[in-house]
């Protein structure tokens, strides 16, 4: 199964490929490369959940539990790096001499748990330029060419033909005329907000017997029909 920052497409923007998440991507890079030159298995937020240190949950951008190994990536816009000509953050306010501090500062914490192993933007856009690198990046992460429209049969077509994989969202139903047959269990699950008046009138009294589900819950339920 694959995993990382997935690309999505929806019929509104005529199926126009589009990233799934603005910030991150250029972190995930580097932690792959890593993960794969140095055949480790790195922790991120892209293919788990991010691992948080110590008493104050300071968040990371890798793990590698093996090796007890933090990885940390510095945004040099957002870190205060030598490299920005600007003195102050425009988005939060914050002088970069201050934010380059507290980069440092949460190094220094971080140390007393492990390892760590630091990466500035600057220094990795520089090195991903690199054949080695190059190469690994150019078939890890193809290129998403924000131009690249399709009609719904065309990506009804590249699906079955293999070239797209993923997980569709959409609306669903059961047709009329099964209806009948999935009456014992409906074949749909989701998540859904269930009061007393949803329930069947032996559950309702059962409900009203034991004094419960006064409010409604949200609950998994089988149904007819899902909606993205």
């Amino acid at each position: 199964m694959p995993t990382g920052c997935y690309i999505y497409r929806t019929a509104e923007s005529n199926f126009k490929p589009k990233q799934s998440r603005k910030y991150g991507k250029t972190s995930l890079e580097w932690l792959e490369w890593l993960s794969h030159s140095q055949n480790i298995c790195i922790k991120h937020q892209f293919n788990g959940k991010e691992q948080r240190i110590g008493h104050r949950h300071l968040p990371v951008d890798g793990w590698c539990a093996e090796t007890k190994t933090i990885y940390k990536f510095h945004g040099c816009f957002f870190h205060g790096c030598p490299c920005q000509e600007e003195h102050t953050n425009t988005v939060n306010g914050k002088s970069m001499a201050d934010l380059l501090s507290t980069t440092k500062k949460n190094t220094t914490y971080l140390k007393h748990y492990g390892e760590v192993i630091e990466m500035w933007e600057c220094q990795w856009l520089n090195m991903r330029t690199s054949p080695d690198i190059k190469h690994f990046l150019d078939s890890k992460f193809p290129n998403c060419n924000p131009k690249w429209e399709m009609t719904q049969q065309q990506v009804l077509k590249n699906i079955v033909d293999g070239n797209l994989f993923g997980i569709v969202e959409c609306d669903i139903s059961v047709p009329d005329h099964l209806r009948t047959y999935f009456a014992e269990m409906q074949p749909i699950f989701k998540n859904a907000n269930i009061s007393r008046d949803d329930i069947g009138e032996f559950m309702y009294s059962y409900a009203i017997k034991h004094d419960i589900l006064k409010q409604p819950c949200r609950s998994l339920i089988g149904s007819y029909y899902g909606e993205k």
